[in-house]
């Protein structure tokens, strides 16, 4: 039987970016329809910057999980889409992020939202600095 529920899901925009929260357990299913939201949500509106805002999805998110949506993810979104994702520490290993960096998707992982909007609304080549430092 497949799994048809999803993440509980809340969609806002802010000034040139769009924010969509996520929350409840990870399932491979759910990160699949929740990146076919950012993909979605990003060209219904014209916007090429998203925030996914992930700190109330559990840990742990399994290995092979961040592994295949980092795959997915590089292959989902055009060279135009930058996304940041701001989870948990204990679900922030940055292998999402490097595996679909590594295929050419402009993504990142952080633990603090700051950063992350920094990061999502500066220059594209601005990738220094520690994604996982708190202010």
């Amino acid at each position: 039987m497949a799994d048809t529920d999803d993440f509980l899901t809340v969609v806002t925009e802010g000034p040139g970016f769009i924010r969509i929260t996520l929350s409840g357990p990870s399932t491979p299913a759910r990160l699949r329809r929740g990146l076919e939201r950012v993909v979605a949500e990003g060209a219904s509106r014209g916007i090429a910057r998203v925030l996914v805002d992930a700190r109330e999805v559990p840990a742990p998110i399994p290995t092979i999980d961040k592994y295949d949506i980092g795959i997915a993810t590089a292959h989902a979104l055009s060279s135009r889409i930058k996304l940041a994702v701001v989870a948990s520490r204990d679900n922030v290993d940055h292998l999402f992020a490097t595996v679909a960096r590594g295929r050419g998707a402009m993504v990142l992982e952080f633990t603090d939202e700051t950063e992350a909007l920094n990061w999502l609304m500066g220059a594209d080549q601005a990738t220094s600095g520690n994604p996982d430092s708190t202010s």
